[in-house]
């Protein structure tokens, strides 16, 4: 199955059914495939061939979704860059996927003027709204009817859909490619999930990164109801979940702490029946109690990631707080030492998985594709344990483990410690060159706005819940930590901070 099929079957089955709201805008499933039919048929007229790379330089907006499902449609291959990337980052995605078109809003196209020189193969760039700019054209034209009308191609379920870029927070970004099946698979899984069509789904993620497109193409698979909130604020989210009785949604750990801290100052009235999941970075236990404070409601731990989303979860009524859960249906795991060997159960490994939704591979990047990718299982670099009745535990990223006197230990595991203390609103946890012990414990904290802590108090803190190797020697305190484009806590970002300052 292609992705746009059940977009074509949701304008048969339920027409006028609204596909998608964005504020005071809403659009049906009619709408939105015929728009999305007009959209691909355009690019085409302009030259745009089955194959050929399209930049989405888009914040969450109808025009992404309509972006995406127009390079379905064609034959493409959407390239989602993240709004928060800069030029250099953005110069290196175009040039790397050798992207023929681009489509972007004015805010985001002024940081690709500089590197427009560098760009030869960029045959095409679009922008939305009113368009100051001499060299683009304007997206609204390509959402209108096309005169005359080409025959879009047929699209093979095989067919590349998507290159995604990783975040690059240890290496070079790599581009994570999707074939249209593979994709649906995910959207599948979403189905395991208690995802249906009669749900109000909002997507709080980016949907240039793997967690908000999936949460996107599950609810218009499914023939869900999308909503996007106009604003990445918490008011602006818990007003839009509140104002569309949203029953389904996900969330990166900071911004459900953001969400916490915002309803526990002002309730929005949230739906009883809202379902709600976190993930994209470790979700401590002391945020999911204070989410079930707040909103009466508990937090879903799941593990995805943009190379194969989902792959656990906690059930409803079997969530074990801190696990990341059991696997789907039909996700194969292994958890694995350094030399590939299983582990026993409670033994810290690598998690591995197989299954049909997981990537074919790295764009241009045989290499780390082969490195990943071994014998039809992927190497995820999360370290993890299986306990009791199937459930599985998160143990830290195997490239973030810090190593002192021969111990390992966990990043996760101590940013998740201190975290429990009241005056932390966030914490990163690396480690440090030592003489003595190779490697020793810092934390960096952003402190919670009116609470006070020293660095002394933090450790004492720690040192009550966790053994003393593991405590952090040093606490440095930051007014926000350093993240990434999705948003996770910048570890390799912190090391350089205090590399830098301790030159």
């Amino acid at each position: 199955m292609t992705l746009a099929r059940f977009l074509r079957d949701g304008h048969t089955h339920h027409p006028e059914k609204t596909a998608l709201i964005f504020g005071e805008n809403a659009w049906t499933y009619a709408e939105v495939d015929t728009l999305t039919d007009w959209l691909a048929t355009n690019l085409l007229a302009q030259g745009l061939e089955p194959g050929d790379r399209v930049a989405l330089h888009l914040s969450n907006c109808p025009e992404l979704v309509f972006g995406y499902y127009g390079c379905f449609k064609a034959g493409a291959i959407a390239v989602p860059i993240n709004d928060r990337m800069g030029p250099s980052e953005i110069e290196y995605f175009l040039q790397h996927s050798e992207a023929r078109f681009y489509i972007g809003q004015p805010d985001l196209y002024q940081r690709v003027l500089s590197i427009r020189p560098h760009l030869p193969q960029l045959h095409r760039c679009y922008v939305t709204g009113d368009s100051q700019f001499p060299d683009t054209g304007s997206f609204q034209d390509l959402l209108a009817a096309p005169s005359p009308t080409i025959e879009l191609p047929a699209v093979e379920p095989g067919q590349v859909a998507a290159v995604l870029y990783t975040s690059g927070t240890t290496a070079q970004p790599k581009g994570v490619t999707h074939t249209h099946e593979r994709l649906h698979y995910m959207t599948g899984l979403m189905g395991q999930m208690r995802m249906s069509r009669e749900q109000v789904v909002a997507v709080l993620t980016p949907m240039s990164h793997m967690s908000g497109l999936w949460v996107m193409l599950s609810a218009l698979t499914v023939g869900a109801t999308l909503v996007l909130p106009a604003g990445s604020d918490p008011q602006t989210i818990l007003q839009t979940l509140e104002q569309h009785r949203c029953t389904f949604t996900g969330a990166l750990p900071v911004q459900c702490a953001a969400l916490v801290k915002c309803q526990t100052a002002t309730p929005y009235d949230i739906s009883p029946e809202m379902r709600f999941f976190a993930a994209g970075d470790s979700v401590p236990t002391a945020l999911q109690e204070q989410f079930m404070r707040a909103f009466s409601l508990p937090l879903h731990e799941f593990l995805g990631m943009t190379e194969s989303v989902p792959i656990t979860w906690n059930p409803p009524g079997k969530i074990r707080t801190g696990s990341i859960g059991v696997p789907l249906e039909g996700v194969l795991l292994r958890v694995v030492d350094a030399d590939g060997n299983e582990v026993k159960s409670g033994e810290v490994g690598e998690l591995t998985v197989k299954s049909p939704g997981t990537t074919i591979g790295y764009w241009n990047n045989p290499e780390a594709t082969a490195e990943s990718l071994r014998d039809g299982w992927l190497y995820t670099g999360d370290l993890v344990t299986q306990g009791a009745e199937g459930y599985y535990w998160f143990a830290g990223r195997k490239k973030e483990l810090i190593v002192r006197g021969g111990s390992n230990i966990s990043p996760q595991e101590v940013e998740a410690v201190l975290c429990q203390h009241p005056a932390v609103a966030e914490v990163g946890v690396i480690g440090i060159p030592d003489e003595r012990w190779g490697e020793v414990v810092v934390a960096y904290v952003a402190r919670q706005e009116g609470v006070s802590a020293t660095g002394a108090e933090l450790i004492e803190f720690a040192k009550e819940q966790i053994a003393a190797h593991k405590v952090p020697e040093k606490v440095f305190f930051l007014p926000s930590l350093p993240k990434s484009a999705v948003g996770k806590v910048q570890r390799r970002a912190l090391k350089e901070h205090y590399s830098s300052a301790h030159a």
